[in-house]
């Protein structure tokens, strides 16, 4: 009698708890960065910002008020997707906020030093 060629039950349940054991460890990490990515994405619509203020200083001689972010589309400013961005300035400064949606906090771009910080988490 020739025997049939296939997986046994056995074969069949280690292949699956090593497939769970690497899910297991992949999904948190995959969270995690996405999670950054989503914080990096903020941080650079801050930065974009910042340099589109530059902009709208030189031609008009002070900062964007309350209009920030779509005063700013003239001097290159692209709000990216999923990224709530607000802010305003006055004839000596401003500051900015971006929050990403999904994103582990809100952050800030203050004039006055030039760095971005954490507000809340």
């Amino acid at each position: 009698m020739a025997r049939k060629a296939g997986f046994t039950l056995l074969e069949l349940l280690v292949v699956l708890a090593i497939i769970g054991i690497l899910a297991a460890i992949a999904v948190p990490q995959y969270a995690n960065y996405k999670q950054s990515s989503l914080d990096a994405q903020a941080k650079s619509d801050l930065h974009n910002m910042a340099t589109a203020m530059e902009g709208y200083f030189g031609s008009t001689g002070n900062y964007a008020g309350a209009a920030v972010p779509a005063d700013l589309t003239n001097f290159g400013y692209r709000q990216s997707t999923n990224v709530t961005a607000t802010g305003g300035g006055t004839s000596t400064g401003y500051t900015l906020q971006a929050a990403p949606l999904g994103g582990s906090a809100t952050w800030a771009f203050d004039s006055s030093d030039g760095a971005i910080v954490t507000v809340a988490s």
